[in-house]
């Protein structure tokens, strides 16, 4: 009686793990989706599936994901105001997240991408001032030469 008791007190405290993580791997299908529409130039329905998973998983791993995703989206599609915003938003919701600088680096490599050399220096220099110490401060100042160079500011 005594192993029943405790094999059902083990299952039960299971299902809530088993929950999370399905529920972990449908968001995960959600940001994919929401990346697939990108790439297919389906910016409406990226950016409403990106800001959901950003407001649903806010503070987390795929929230971060999905605010950068979506700062990237903005720049691609020309909208500056709301590209502004979302790194904005960005910086302010996961300043101490381990992988901010890495995403910011991301957001600067869009708008280099895009020929928005300016913009793509500004954030690549807040990179390698706001951590310095990161991997990606030395990918940001990579990124920093490559749009100076383009820019013409050989110095």
């Amino acid at each position: 009686m005594r192993r029943r008791i405790h094999f059902a007190v083990i299952f039960l405290a299971l299902i809530p793990a088993i929950g999370r993580e399905g529920a972990v791997s449908d968001v995960a299908g959600q940001l994919a989706e929401a990346d697939r529409l990108a790439s297919a130039g389906n910016y409406d329905q990226a950016e409403q599936l990106y800001t959901t998973i950003a407001a649903g998983q806010a503070g987390t791993d795929y929230g971060l994901d999905a605010q950068e995703k979506l700062t990237c989206l903005y720049a691609t599609w020309g909208k500056e105001p709301e590209a502004r915003a979302g790194l904005e938003k960005l910086l302010a919701d996961y300043s101490q997240h381990e992988r901010i600088a890495t995403a910011v680096t991301h957001v600067a490599d869009t708008y280099r991408a895009r020929q928005n050399h300016q913009r793509a220096c500004e954030i690549y220099a807040d990179v390698i001032e706001g951590w310095p110490e990161d991997e990606h401060a030395m990918w940001s100042q990579m990124g920093l030469t490559i749009s100076y160079a383009s820019l013409g500011n050989d110095a």
